[in-house]
């Protein structure tokens, strides 16, 4: 896998302050490909669902706020560099809905799936919001070893940004 320059133009923050959300998190797997083969391959991914607020009992920022701050996330993993692993964007299947809400229920309005075919036991260690410039806006910590990869079967991760108000 290389790792995805590409820029996810919806997503963004404008300060540092974050705090992520463990919440119920799902797998996401296909029970009829077995142990392996290549169509297993295809399920060993991650799908990060995430909203943005001020701190708790706020309303979230809307897709058009989000869409306004123009960034990107970037995941890190357990995957030591050079590995394109080490380092990979959610790009794919990317949308934003305010009628959305994370797999643990709060309000969360983004959505991107990683690229497929991550090695088995590929965890996130560090979730980053990266902005427009390419300047580091905010990391927060991953949801660890516990939810890895197995073969054939990902993850979704719930994380909710905190901005301080502006």
């Amino acid at each position: 896998m290389t790792k995805q320059f590409g820029t996810l133009w919806l997503f963004g923050l404008l300060a540092a302050g974050v705090v992520s959300s463990a919440g119920c998190i799902e797998t996401v797997h296909d029970h009829g490909h077995g142990a392996g083969g290549a169509a297993c391959l295809d399920y060993q991914y991650f799908t990060i669902q995430w909203g943005i607020d001020h701190g708790q009992g706020t309303v979230p920022l809307s897709c058009t706020q989000i869409a306004s701050m123009a960034s990107h996330v970037e995941l890190t993993t357990n995957i030591p560099p050079p590995d394109p692993d080490a380092v990979i964007i959610p790009s794919y299947n990317l949308y934003c809905d305010d009628r959305a809400t994370c797999s643990d229920g709060s309000p969360c309005n983004m959505s991107a799936d990683t690229t497929s075919g991550l090695p088995v036991g590929t965890y996130v260690t560090t979730a980053t919001l990266v902005a427009g410039d390419g300047s580091t806006l905010a990391t927060i910590p991953g949801h660890g070893p516990s939810y890895s990869t197995a073969s054939c079967d990902g993850y979704i991760l719930p994380y909710i940004f905190t901005l301080p108000p502006s």
